[in-house]
């Protein structure tokens, strides 16, 4: 899979540009705050379904203007080509695929697949339970059919139970839990199936990154038990009776998929707490590529890589690492320096210059 073409009108600080890809390694090169990231930024629009730094449509479009517009060529297997498009304005986001107008950002997730490293990854660790199911969503819904969909039912589901729950309205309360369990529990299988795939490929990684007798685990902690959907719904349902006196006195539903966890241990020690920076970067540097695998494998397609201003983050084998594992691959580096171990050793090597929002020069 590769992207041909981006054009971006009135977003973030650019005006209009066009930028065409290298099919190998793309150095998007410029000063800090000049724009690059925000390249990452539109085409994560496509793949996700949302950007990758802020969950406000209307921090995207440029000051001063109604809307910002975006446009995306891919290259898939076989020569196929696909163009999507996307506007953003008052009305929120308007999604086209070949010219043909979707109804739903979702509609868009398969037709490109990336796999992204910056540096608030780093957060999917430190930070708590929250990032890491967000790490879960975002890598599963642009992979996985149909659990975009899901997880939307499920949160419209939940909001309307906390509504009740906040209003001490308890009596249909039973129709919503059988709701929210069914929509709970296909959330919680396909995680529980993601997880165990990934974490056996970033153990691998890990200790190749590492170069060290460390071992990574990762393991999706739900409160829900059972190995089958019809078991995990039932367990949910149980669950959410046995809670509903806490639930009404928080106001809030404490049991579901929304208070899940990805357990991430180096050594069998939980990594948030004791691991050292150096373990961090490689444990999630890890975690990430270990999702190339899961969508060559399941989707036939080998993503496009986003580096956002990370290789300084990594020691001088770890760049070696990376680079030579993604050399396949088209990436996309965003950096300050043009100079960095292993570059000269890559075919077709573009970099593409950017200064406050303008394409200044390509070579």
């Amino acid at each position: 899979m590769k992207i041909l073409r981006l054009d971006l009108l009135n977003f973030r600080a650019y005006e209009y540009s066009q930028i065409a890809f290298s099919s190998g390694l793309n150095i998007i090169l410029g000063d800090n705050a000049s724009g690059k990231t925000t390249i990452l930024e539109a085409i994560s629009m496509f793949a996700v379904g949302r950007s990758l730094r802020t969950r406000l449509d209307k921090e995207l479009i440029r000051f001063g203007h109604p809307e910002a517009q975006l446009r995306i060529k891919i290259e898939t297997l076989n020569d196929n080509y696909c163009d999507m498009a996307v506007k953003i304005g008052s009305k929120g986001k308007q999604i086209a695929v070949n010219g043909v107008r979707k109804k739903h950002m979702s509609e868009v997730l398969g037709h490109l697949y990336i796999v992204s490293f910056t540096p608030e990854s780093l957060q999917l660790i430190k930070a708590g339970p929250e990032e890491r199911r967000r790490f879960l969503n975002v890598a599963m819904a642009q992979c996985i059919h149909g659990y975009a969909e899901a997880l939307r039912s499920y949160q419209h589901i939940l909001q309307q139970r906390n509504h009740l729950l906040r209003m001490r309205q308890t009596n249909s309360l039973a129709i919503w839990n059988e709701q929210l369990s069914e929509f709970g529990a296909r959330i919680i299988i396909e995680r529980q199936r993601f997880s165990t795939e990934i974490a056996a490929g970033a153990r691998a990684l890990y200790e190749s990154l590492a170069e060290s007798s460390d071992h990574l685990s990762v393991q999706y902690r739900t409160q829900c038990s059972g190995a089958s959907f019809a078991e995990v719904k039932q367990s949910m349902e149980s669950m959410l009776a046995r809670h509903l006196q806490t639930d009404i006195m928080r106001g809030y539903t404490t049991v579901g998929p929304h208070r899940d966890d990805l357990q991430i241990l180096i050594d069998d020690h939980q990594a948030a707490k004791f691991a050292s920076q150096g373990q961090v970067r490689t444990a999630v540097l890890a975690l990430q590529l270990s999702l190339i695998d899961y969508i060559e494998a399941h989707n036939g397609e080998s993503p496009v890589i986003l580096l956002d201003d990370v290789l300084s983050e990594l020691d001088e084998h770890r760049q070696r690492q990376l680079l030579k594992f993604v050399d396949t691959m088209q990436t996309i580096i965003t950096t300050t320096h043009h100079s960095s171990t292993g570059w000269n050793s890559l075919q077709s090597v573009k970099v593409i210059r950017v200064n406050h929002g303008i394409i200044s020069s390509e070579g």
